[in-house]
């Protein structure tokens, strides 16, 4: 596990703020176990239930929906440092409607929710900040999937292209369109031939 640590540190959001030389004992709280998976092999089932979360910390997954055709789509592509299946993990009794699958031979550490989520009886001093990395992890993913819903609500391909352009162009720290939904407005009918009509924030 120790060659594992500097990686972790560096690329996990999940671990932000807590020293290196922390991990160690870190994971023994969280009955930590590493395990490889084959090149796609599953690591979750769907219709499973899970108490750990998954953190990769070699190779790559794929989160996998399928359908009753067989069709399959992948939601998402994760790599080293990025975490899986915490939001099931945290709801007791809740079914993966994915699966998690390794895109290439895998290194996955498991850590158990639970752990994560109740009172350390040893009072380790990092476990509120495990705490806080874990909602904020969950809230950027959630924070990513509203936006998504939203471009993909919209009636046309067109209606998504221009709301998915609209968010990514304007949607800046301390920038935003001169009238966001006039514009909008003003692209769908072709009015506009450029994007240059902007109002910084004061």
């Amino acid at each position: 596990m120790k060659e594992y640590l500097p990686i972790i540190k560096a690329r996990s959001g999940l671990f932000r703020g807590i020293e290196e030389s922390e991990l160690e004992k870190l994971f023994g709280c969280l009955e930590a176990r590493k395990q490889t998976y084959r090149k796609e092999e599953y690591i979750l089932r769907e219709g499973e239930q899970t108490k750990v979360l998954g953190l990769v910390l070699s190779g790559s997954v794929l989160i996998v929906q399928e359908d009753v055709w067989g069709g399959r789509n992948v939601l998402s592509v994760l790599g080293t440092g990025q975490c899986f299946a915490e939001v099931f993990a945290c709801v007791p009794g809740s079914v993966l409607n994915v699966n998690v699958e390794a895109k290439e031979d895998t290194t996955i550490l498991f850590l158990n929710v639970g752990r994560i989520l109740s009172i350390c009886p040893d009072g380790c001093s990092f476990h509120a900040q495990l705490i806080q990395n874990l909602l904020i992890d969950m809230a950027q993913k959630n924070r990513k999937l509203s936006e998504k819903i939203t471009h993909m609500a919209k009636r046309s391909t067109r209606e998504k292209l221009l709301s998915y352009y609209v968010r990514a162009r304007f949607l800046r720290p301390k920038i935003r369109p001169y009238k966001t939904e006039n514009y909008y407005a003003l692209l769908m009918k072709g009015g506009m031939n450029h994007d240059s009509v902007l109002e910084k924030d004061r």
